[in-house]
């Protein structure tokens, strides 16, 4: 945020320190996993029009998308595990299911894709509860419920992924 507040207010002859740190934060976040890139993918598009011919400009803007690559990847290839794991979880082979939901999750601990995690998180509560593990799926219900959560708290919504996430902690709390 400051690195925002620093660009806004530099002159265009100054931008470029701030262009290198804020290249820096694009290099880190790669690592971290609940950093959101996005927001951060758009300021760097848009300053494009505004110093798009400045040579570190390019270099910010290269990293930017071999970083967004990377993690693109990564989600890409997890909501393909994601929906093979849901097959699975539907064809009654719980087992394997759980082993393919627990390759998703970390792949998925990402901002952009929270709602997939969530998704990933319920089916493997659903899987724990199939094989007769009430608190495992007790308490990845209750991780998903809370990430389902956040969305309202940053957002202001409601969402059904939230409502099937409770109703889930809920029928496990009875059973518990």
């Amino acid at each position: 945020l400051l690195l925002r507040m620093r660009l806004v207010s530099a002159a265009p002859h100054d931008v470029d320190p701030v262009l290198r740190e804020v290249q820096e934060v694009v290099n880190q976040c790669e690592g971290m996993v609940g950093y959101p890139l996005e927001p951060l993918i758009e300021i760097v598009k848009e300053l494009g029009e505004f110093i798009g011919d400045n040579p570190v400009y390019e270099e910010l803007f290269n990293t930017t998308v071999d970083v967004a690559s990377t993690r693109e990847g990564e989600v890409t290839g997890a909501r393909m595990l994601l929906n093979r794991g849901a097959q699975q979880l539907k064809a009654d082979q719980p087992y394997e299911a759980i082993r393919s939901l627990g390759r998703v999750l970390t792949r998925l601990s990402k901002h952009e894709s929270r709602k997939d995690l969530v998704r990933a998180l319920y089916l493997c509560s659903s899987a724990y509860e199939r094989v007769g593990l009430p608190w495992a799926a007790r308490g990845t219900a209750v991780v998903a419920s809370s990430i389902a959560t956040n969305d309202f708290w940053s957002y202001g919504e409601v969402t059904p992924l939230q409502a099937t996430c409770y109703y889930q902690v809920r029928g496990l709390e009875v059973q518990l």
